[in-house]
Protein backbone atom coordinates (compact mmCIF):
# COMPACT_ATOMS: atom_id res chain seq x y z
CA UNK A 1 0.00 0.00 0.00
CA UNK A 2 1.62 3.27 -1.02
CA UNK A 3 1.83 6.39 1.60
CA UNK A 4 -0.29 9.12 1.27
CA UNK A 5 2.11 12.16 0.23
CA UNK A 6 0.67 14.98 2.86
CA UNK A 7 1.35 17.64 0.74
CA UNK A 8 0.41 21.02 2.34
CA UNK A 9 -1.86 22.83 0.02
CA UNK A 10 -1.78 26.46 -0.19
CA UNK A 11 -4.74 28.35 -1.85
CA UNK A 12 -3.68 31.45 -3.90
CA UNK A 13 -6.72 33.99 -3.10
CA UNK A 14 -8.90 34.68 -5.58
CA UNK A 15 -8.40 38.68 -6.87
CA UNK A 16 -10.89 40.76 -5.59
CA UNK A 17 -12.52 43.46 -8.09
CA UNK A 18 -13.85 46.44 -6.37
CA UNK A 19 -15.67 49.15 -7.66
CA UNK A 20 -13.88 52.27 -6.09
CA UNK A 21 -10.86 54.41 -6.96
CA UNK A 22 -10.00 55.44 -3.32
CA UNK A 23 -10.38 54.32 0.27
CA UNK A 24 -9.98 56.14 3.40
CA UNK A 25 -8.60 55.38 6.31
CA UNK A 26 -8.75 57.03 9.56
CA UNK A 27 -6.62 55.27 11.49
CA UNK A 28 -2.78 54.54 13.03
CA UNK A 29 -0.32 53.69 11.02
CA UNK A 30 -0.20 50.25 12.15
CA UNK A 31 -3.71 49.70 11.08
CA UNK A 32 -2.77 50.83 7.92
CA UNK A 33 0.38 48.49 7.41
CA UNK A 34 -2.44 45.62 8.18
CA UNK A 35 -5.08 47.08 5.98
CA UNK A 36 -2.53 47.70 2.81
CA UNK A 37 -1.10 44.35 3.45
CA UNK A 38 -4.37 42.38 3.41
CA UNK A 39 -5.76 44.21 0.32
CA UNK A 40 -1.97 42.97 -1.73
CA UNK A 41 -2.87 39.57 -0.50
CA UNK A 42 -6.45 39.57 -2.35
CA UNK A 43 -4.64 41.08 -5.00
CA UNK A 44 -6.75 44.58 -5.14
CA UNK A 45 -5.43 47.06 -7.42
CA UNK A 46 -5.70 50.56 -8.42
CA UNK A 47 -6.79 51.84 -5.08
CA UNK A 48 -5.42 54.99 -3.58
CA UNK A 49 -4.97 54.70 -0.30
CA UNK A 50 -5.77 58.09 1.67
CA UNK A 51 -5.71 59.36 5.85
CA UNK A 52 -4.98 61.05 8.04
CA UNK A 53 -1.97 62.76 9.98
CA UNK A 54 -2.62 59.59 12.48
CA UNK A 55 -0.36 57.83 9.62
CA UNK A 56 2.51 60.09 10.12
CA UNK A 57 5.16 57.99 12.24
CA UNK A 58 8.68 56.71 11.67
CA UNK A 59 7.10 53.55 11.93
CA UNK A 60 4.73 53.70 8.95
CA UNK A 61 7.35 52.81 6.15
CA UNK A 62 9.43 49.95 8.42
CA UNK A 63 7.01 47.62 6.93
CA UNK A 64 5.22 46.58 3.73
CA UNK A 65 6.38 50.03 2.96
CA UNK A 66 5.56 48.29 -0.74
CA UNK A 67 2.32 48.08 -0.10
CA UNK A 68 1.70 51.78 0.59
CA UNK A 69 3.29 52.73 -2.60
CA UNK A 70 1.32 55.75 -3.97
CA UNK A 71 -0.95 56.40 -0.81
CA UNK A 72 -1.59 60.33 0.16
CA UNK A 73 -1.88 61.65 3.81
CA UNK A 74 -2.31 65.04 5.10
CA UNK A 75 -0.83 66.34 8.20
CA UNK A 76 -0.05 69.97 9.95
CA UNK A 77 3.73 69.80 10.16
CA UNK A 78 6.49 68.25 7.65
CA UNK A 79 9.92 68.58 8.91
CA UNK A 80 10.91 68.02 5.21
CA UNK A 81 8.84 70.33 3.36
CA UNK A 82 10.14 72.86 0.64
CA UNK A 83 9.18 76.06 2.61
CA UNK A 84 11.11 78.75 3.46
CA UNK A 85 10.00 79.02 6.67
CA UNK A 86 9.52 75.49 7.88
CA UNK A 87 13.43 75.27 6.64
CA UNK A 88 14.30 78.23 8.69
CA UNK A 89 12.38 76.78 12.01
CA UNK A 90 14.23 73.55 11.74
CA UNK A 91 17.35 75.24 11.39
CA UNK A 92 16.35 76.92 14.67
CA UNK A 93 14.82 74.35 17.08
CA UNK A 94 17.51 71.52 16.01
CA UNK A 95 20.41 74.20 16.73
CA UNK A 96 18.73 74.77 20.00
CA UNK A 97 17.77 71.12 20.97
CA UNK A 98 19.89 68.50 18.68
CA UNK A 99 17.02 67.25 16.99
CA UNK A 100 14.44 67.67 14.65
CA UNK A 101 10.79 69.00 15.93
CA UNK A 102 7.68 67.44 16.08
CA UNK A 103 3.86 68.82 15.13
CA UNK A 104 3.86 70.24 18.63
CA UNK A 105 6.65 72.00 19.00
CA UNK A 106 6.44 73.48 15.30
CA UNK A 107 2.48 74.27 16.03
CA UNK A 108 3.77 76.16 19.64
CA UNK A 109 6.32 78.11 17.40
CA UNK A 110 3.96 79.48 15.24
CA UNK A 111 1.14 80.34 17.72
CA UNK A 112 3.61 82.12 19.63
CA UNK A 113 4.93 83.69 16.31
CA UNK A 114 1.57 84.84 15.03
CA UNK A 115 0.72 86.41 18.88
CA UNK A 116 3.93 88.08 19.10
CA UNK A 117 3.47 89.28 15.60
CA UNK A 118 0.43 91.05 16.46
CA UNK A 119 1.22 92.30 19.65
CA UNK A 120 4.29 94.10 17.60
CA UNK A 121 2.73 95.20 14.75
CA UNK A 122 -1.12 96.32 16.02
CA UNK A 123 0.46 97.95 19.18
CA UNK A 124 -1.41 95.82 21.36
CA UNK A 125 -3.20 97.75 24.80
CA UNK A 126 -5.86 94.76 25.86
CA UNK A 127 -7.28 91.14 25.78
CA UNK A 128 -9.93 92.21 23.38
CA UNK A 129 -7.39 93.69 20.94
CA UNK A 130 -5.56 90.70 20.73
CA UNK A 131 -8.44 88.87 20.35
CA UNK A 132 -10.00 91.15 17.67
CA UNK A 133 -6.61 91.36 15.89
CA UNK A 134 -6.09 87.70 15.91
CA UNK A 135 -9.06 87.17 14.45
CA UNK A 136 -7.83 88.86 11.59
CA UNK A 137 -4.88 87.54 10.82
CA UNK A 138 -4.48 87.07 7.64
CA UNK A 139 -1.73 84.70 5.55
CA UNK A 140 0.49 84.52 8.13
CA UNK A 141 3.79 81.75 6.90
CA UNK A 142 5.19 79.88 9.65
CA UNK A 143 6.44 77.04 9.94
CA UNK A 144 3.11 74.68 9.41
CA UNK A 145 2.04 76.64 6.35
CA UNK A 146 0.07 79.38 5.75
CA UNK A 147 -2.21 80.31 8.81
CA UNK A 148 -5.70 82.75 8.19
CA UNK A 149 -7.95 83.34 11.19
CA UNK A 150 -11.43 84.06 10.55
CA UNK A 151 -14.48 85.92 12.90
CA UNK A 152 -15.28 82.38 13.35
CA UNK A 153 -12.27 82.09 15.44
CA UNK A 154 -11.27 79.07 13.26
CA UNK A 155 -7.60 78.72 12.20
CA UNK A 156 -7.63 77.70 7.91
CA UNK A 157 -4.78 76.29 7.36
CA UNK A 158 -2.78 74.91 4.50
CA UNK A 159 -2.34 71.10 5.32
CA UNK A 160 0.81 69.62 3.95
CA UNK A 161 -0.29 66.75 1.54
CA UNK A 162 2.23 63.91 1.89
CA UNK A 163 2.76 61.26 -0.44
CA UNK A 164 4.82 57.90 -0.34
CA UNK A 165 6.90 57.91 -3.33
CA UNK A 166 9.72 54.99 -3.93
CA UNK A 167 9.51 53.73 -0.03
CA UNK A 168 9.74 58.05 0.96
CA UNK A 169 7.84 60.26 2.29
CA UNK A 170 7.17 63.33 0.22
CA UNK A 171 5.23 66.43 0.40
CA UNK A 172 2.89 66.85 -2.89
CA UNK A 173 3.55 69.87 -4.62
Amino acid sequence: MAKKSAAKKTEVPKRIEVNFEALFIPDSYRRVQLIASQLAFYDVRGVKLLGTSLWNSPYLLKKGAQYLEGAVFVDSFFPYAFYRETNDFIDIYYTAYGRDPENIEALAYDTAGIIFNTIETKGIQTRQELVSSLMGTENYHGATGTVSFGYDRVAHKTPFILQIKNGKLEQMK
